[in-house]
């Protein structure tokens, strides 16, 4: 087993080495678009979008807010809090030119909340599902024509997977 795993590692550097420069550049972190206001624990996942000029990061904020991270003008990300969503739970996150959707439970119920110039402010809640059928959001993505689409699935007494747009 040892010697399997050593020449298994040995293998892996050897292919390492004959990457020519320019393709293991590409592996490297090019900079920080989550910062340290991160929540890192169990459960928490980072969604990336990409609208039609830049990448749309959201992910669970340590404080407790769904946080929107987003290249500003000069390259650099910058980060928001999405207003009035303390305490709710990050589930997917889908982009299409500037509209910007980010999906989130809270008290049992599967919100979504839009915006229409690429994540800079977003509109207020609409609902997803039904009062306390402790849904999440199984995927959501957004058609050629503007339409987002969302798949959830009901943890109460029904057990099921929805479709809602």
């Amino acid at each position: 087993m040892c010697k399997r795993l050593v020449s298994a590692g040995m293998l892996l550097c050897f292919c390492l080495m004959l990457l020519p420069a320019a393709q293991r550049s590409e592996l490297e972190s090019r900079q920080v678009a989550v910062g340290s206001g991160a929540s890192i624990t169990a459960g928490n996942a980072v969604h990336v979008a990409d609208t039609s000029t830049q990448l749309v990061i959201a992910y669970q904020g340590a404080d407790g807010n769904i946080l929107v991270s987003r290249a500003g003008p000069d390259g650099n990300y910058e980060v928001q809090a999405i207003q009035a969503l303390h305490g709710a739970s990050l589930q997917a996150l889908a982009a299409k030119d500037s509209l910007v959707v980010v999906a989130y439970g809270l008290g049992g119920h599967v919100f979504t909340v839009t915006s229409n110039d690429g994540g800079a402010s977003f509109a207020p809640p609409v609902p997803v599902s039904g009062a306390k059928q402790a849904a999440s959001i199984q995927d959501m993505t957004i058609d050629a024509h503007g339409t987002v689409h969302v798949v959830f699935h009901r943890h109460d007494q029904y057990w099921d997977y929805n479709y809602a747009r």
